[in-house]
Parts: C-alpha cells; sequence; structure tokens
C-alpha cells in the first residue's frame, strides 16, 4: 500500500468514526423516545446503520493497531544480505499524519516471499547488523528471523522516544 492510499484511509475511516458515533448517538435518542412514548417500533434503520459503522470501525481498528501487511510500502532505505547470502532486510520510511516511521521487511530469496518484522516510529532509517545468520539487530531491536520474531511499538509498553541508530 502506498502513502497516499494509506492517508485516503486514515481520512475515510475517521469520518466512519464521527459517522458511527453520530448514528449511535440518534439511534439511542429516538429510542428513548419511543420508550417515553410507549410506541412499538423499533428503529430498524438507525440500528443497522450504527452496526455496520462498528463493523468497519472495528475491522479498521484490527488493520491499523494489529496488521503490519497493513503498513504502507515506504520509501526504500537501504537493503542488507545475510552472511550466508539466504535472506535480505529491506528498510524502508514514510511520513504519517503526526511523524515519521520506519519498516523493515525481511526477504527469503530462495521464494521471494516478504514479511515485514519491524515497525518504530521517531525513525528513518534504523541501523541494520547482522550478527550471525539468523539473528539481525534493527535500530536497537535484536530479532531473530527464524523463530518469526517482530517488534512493533505499537504493542510495547516502555517503549523508548529517542532515536535509535540510524544508517
Amino acid at each position: 500500500m502506498n502513502n497516499h492510499v494509506y492517508v485516503i484511509l486514515f481520512a475515510l475511516s475517521l469520518g466512519l468514526l464521527v459517522t458511527t458515533i453520530i448514528s449511535m448517538f440518534i439511534f439511542f435518542i429516538l429510542l428513548l423516545l419511543k420508550w417515553f412514548r410507549k410506541e412499538r417500533n423499533f428503529p430498524k434503520y438507525s440500528l443497522i446503520v450504527s452496526l455496520v459503522g462498528v463493523i468497519f470501525v472495528s475491522l479498521y481498528y484490527y488493520n491499523y493497531y494489529y496488521n503490519l501487511d497493513f503498513l504502507p510500502k515506504g520509501n526504500l532505505n537501504e537493503s542488507v544480505s545475510s552472511p550466508n547470502g539466504k535472506y535480505e532486510i529491506r528498510t524502508y520510511h514514510f511520513e504519517t499524519i503526526f511523524n515519521r516511521m520506519a519498516r523493515a521487511e525481511v526477504i527469503e530469496k530462495s521464494n521471494n516471499k516478504a514479511k515485514t518484522i519491524y515497525f518504530n516510529d521517531y525513525d528513518y532509517s534504523p541501523l541494520v547488523v547482522w550478527k550471525n545468520d539468523q539473528i539481525v539487530v534493527i535500530g536497537r531491536e535484536t530479532l531473530d528471523i527464524t523463530k518469526c520474531e517482530v517488534f512493533d511499538f505499537r504493542h510495547e509498553r516502555h517503549r523508548q522516544t529517542n532515536l535509535p541508530p540510524q544508517f
């Protein structure tokens, strides 16, 4: 996904979130009014709009915070091959509405399968150093690629906000 699509999806989801909150507010007001008037008609249309909005916002929230494949591709910084030549780490940077971020993906050269293993904010071009054929240090994070270890700053409780080592 490129940066423009990422920003457009963010703006659309924000608009959908606001619309969902407003429609849920209207739904509950209508429900309370009907309850006080003792009417039997249930506001089905408002309920359906609210539920559809909640489902879409929930799907976007899941993808935004837990899916590393939802990140924009970004601009390539560098490519570093492993000592045995079996893997390659590519680092990318991109700018969001709030700050600069970096991601890194590992590519298995035998089948060209790529997987994002590093995502960090306050970062632009993290330094990549291979310790051996399986262990790589990206920024300040040490990852074992054979154990499918990943670093995602969004899930770190005590993350550092100072700049990690840069390339």
